[in-house]
């Protein structure tokens, strides 16, 4: 998937596509068919792809946009508006964490083939390298203050106080940071390839449930 920029620049683009496609309304003929056809197929796609097949919003534009008249194409760029809109200030941040869901599950698949070749302690420092970004993200997303010194056990102390998650959860976290700054440090002999393989296991259930 694109980034998030290109992604709202390509959803900018065709509302100014959309645009074009209402100039060209001629009274009683309305919008230029041809125009029309190609502004409304480059949106779904792009709906479809961003949202999701069964997103209310192309599930919408589908309904408002089915011939090449005025309303139509006017009510068609009030769902690329309101799309455009729910990027940039949408309440889960979507987008945001499904970017971010690609690049931590890239990622935890290479430490998993690390650890199948047998290198446990590159791969415990690449789960927990995701690990603190995925806390940091959790973080700004759950309103809570996020600071450059902060690691993944102050991290993991304000999120549980905050009730981002419970005790349990809080522990395991825990419990993965001492693996990740084992490895860090050089200290290979405090943990074994059961520990990573856990570790990885669990980071992987955190993140597909919080983010």
């Amino acid at each position: 998937m694109a980034n998030v920029e290109q992604t709202e620049k390509r959803l900018e683009q065709l509302i100014e596509k959309g645009k074009g496609v209402l100039d060209s309304n001629r009274r009683g003929s309305g919008v230029d068919r041809a125009l029309f056809q190609g502004w409304a197929a480059g949106c779904e796609a792009f709906l479809s792809q961003v949202f999701g097949e069964e997103s209310p919003y192309l599930a919408r534009f589908k309904s408002s946009c089915r011939g090449n008249y005025l309303n139509h194409a006017q009510q068609g760029q009030a769902v690329l508006n309101a799309a455009l809109d729910e990027l940039e200030h949408g309440p889960l941040g979507k987008l945001e964490d499904l970017v971010s869901g690609e690049i931590f599950t890239d990622f935890l698949t290479m430490a998993e083939h690390l650890l199948k070749q047998g290198y446990k302690d590159p791969a415990a420092s690449l789960i927990g390298a995701v690990l603190e970004d995925g806390l940091r993200r959790l973080a700004k997303k759950s309103d809570v203050k996020v600071r450059d010194k902060d690691d993944i056990n102050s991290l993991n102390s304000r999120l549980a106080e905050r009730g981002v998650y419970n005790r349990v959860v809080h522990s395991d976290i825990g419990a993965w940071n001492k693996v990740r700054n084992s490895a860090d440090h050089g200290k290979f002999a405090e943990y074994d390839k059961g520990n990573v393989d856990r570790m990885l296991d669990g980071v992987r259930s955190f993140l597909a449930k919080l983010l």
